[in-house]
């Protein structure tokens, strides 16, 4: 899906190899293949290049149905999701036996990641906020670029990485609550959180426990 988060440039660290049988990787190839059969795109026998031949397919769906769309992106990611749920061998590594390149790799397994939160945990609000999560992103787009850069600024004077990272997501939290309201920042926290889990493996451990949403 577009993505409504705004992400910083870590180092990212991969870890671990391929552990897929070839089984695994057919049925995961399966999974891929129905996903993408519902953006109209089809795919044969490996992956399709992530940016230009799927993300800016769905991006375009979103920039012209807005809202209206969201529901069927997320019946197809929620349906990739228990698919691939199946596959507890899937890692970065899997997604270049799939066909992703170095790069791709770590931008399939983003996307999973994000798109498992913002259409599980996350639905409500991302419904509920849309516009406004957008517009946010948008409008409010120097001061959460500040996140970033007291963050780095914090690494280089001795803050643990994963310490200023977590204060970045807070920074960035913060900012979608006082824009939209409180759950979109939580929205934000989580999607954050998604995020570096993959991107920054070496603070999955140490990443902040966000709030829960409220319900109204």
């Amino acid at each position: 899906m577009k993505s409504t988060l705004v992400f910083i440039a870590l180092v990212a660290v991969v870890l671990g190899v391929d552990t897929c049988s070839n089984n695994d990787v057919n049925g995961l190839l399966t999974c891929y293949r129905t996903y993408l059969s519902g953006y109209g795109i089809t795919m044969k026998d490996k992956l399709v290049h992530y940016w230009d031949e799927f993300h800016q397919i769905r991006t375009a769906m979103l920039d012209q149905q807005g809202r209206a769309v969201q529901p069927k992106i997320c019946n197809l990611g929620n349906a990739l999701g228990q698919c691939t749920g199946q596959y507890s061998c899937l890692s970065q590594d899997t997604f270049v036996t799939m066909g992703a390149n170095q790069t791709e790799k770590l931008q399939w397994a983003l996307d999973l990641n994000l798109t498992i939160y913002q259409c599980g945990p996350g639905y409500n609000t991302l419904m509920a906020d849309f516009y406004c999560i957008h517009a946010c992103a948008e409008h409010q787009s120097n001061t959460i670029d500040q996140c970033t850069t007291d963050m780095n600024n914090a690494i280089n004077n001795g803050t643990d990485a994963c310490v200023a990272l977590n204060q970045m997501i807070q920074c960035e939290s913060a900012i979608f609550a006082a824009y939209c309201d409180y759950n979109a920042g939580v929205f934000q926290c989580g999607g954050d959180v998604a995020f570096f889990s993959v991107n920054n493996p070496e603070c999955k451990n140490k990443m902040l426990t966000c709030p829960n949403y409220q319900m109204f």
